[in-house]
């Protein structure tokens, strides 16, 4: 099960992008956008993503075992970094005239990696952004908040982000010296230049990860999603950290913005006293 449409922000009932969004007299978005945010990606059996072994293993079941409808505006800024992307490759054929720079550069590259868990034949796919020969450079860029981007320069990386680049590494280039994070801050004002002292697009290094490692959480990651998969009612509690609590505002920014399984999740659901 997966995302099958999307919550009209203005009826409030299930619709979708390809039906009733076209038919619709007032559209809350242009028609472009609403089919590029109505794409979706069904869950193969036995194969798993990069991008879940960096997030709660609850929260990716529930999503597994569910039908959700977002509204539009929710998917936005999410497939932002998409659209980034997308124009960062189209960027190739303008290299290749500077002297074939196109050839000294990897663009999107995928890996699918057999593996055996609990004594089940699964597989893990992956992307990479983007890796640079000549230097060894593995970077993968992010559309994120300045709030966010501080977080990681202060050594933060309850994200994950530093999981994710290293499996890349690890499946993909194994020869990589450098890993990056090229951050677009999509918040940036001149404001917030002054205040916090950073820039429209920034890096963050990221620190190597062990492969025994990495190969410990992954095994721990899928046995535990399979398990709540197979056993819903004795998932893994989602950490604090897993959901991004704010000391500040007193809420868990996870459950209440992002979480595509929070409707069905007993801790969204309550209201904790914070910890």
């Amino acid at each position: 099960m997966s995302m099958q449409g999307f919550t009209c922000p203005l009826t409030g009932g299930h619709v979708s992008h390809d039906r009733e969004c076209v038919t619709c007299p007032s559209p809350c978005m242009e028609l472009p956008m609403l089919f590029t945010l109505g794409e979706t990606r069904a869950q193969k059996q036995d194969v798993f993503y990069v991008t879940q072994m960096t997030a709660p293993s609850k929260a990716t079941a529930l999503s597994l075992l569910h039908d959700y409808y977002p509204t539009p505006q929710s998917l936005v800024w999410m497939n932002f970094g998409s659209a980034f992307h997308i124009i960062i490759e189209r960027s190739r054929e303008n290299m290749a005239a500077c002297g074939r720079l196109d050839l000294d550069f990897d663009f999107e590259r995928r890996f699918s990696a057999p593996l055996i868990v609990a004594g089940r034949r699964v597989e893990l796919h992956g992307r990479a952004d983007q890796y640079r020969h000549s230097t060894a450079t593995l970077t993968d860029y992010k559309a994120m908040g300045t709030y966010s981007f501080k977080k990681l320069r202060e050594g933060d990386w309850s994200s994950g982000y530093d999981v994710q680049l290293n499996l890349y590494r690890k499946y993909l280039y194994p020869h990589a010296k450098h890993l990056q994070l090229a951050c677009l801050l999509r918040d940036y004002t001149e404001v917030k230049a002054i205040k916090d002292r950073v820039r429209p697009t920034e890096y963050v290094v990221v620190p190597h990860v062990a492969d025994d490692v990495l190969e410990d959480l992954v095994q721990d990651k899928i046995q535990q999603i399979m398990h709540t998969l197979a056993h819903p009612d004795e998932a893994i509690p989602c950490t604090p950290e897993e959901r991004w609590y704010n000391k500040k505002s007193r809420e868990y920014i996870r459950c209440e913005r992002y979480c595509s399984a929070a409707p069905w999740c007993d801790q969204a659901r309550k209201s904790e006293a914070a910890p």
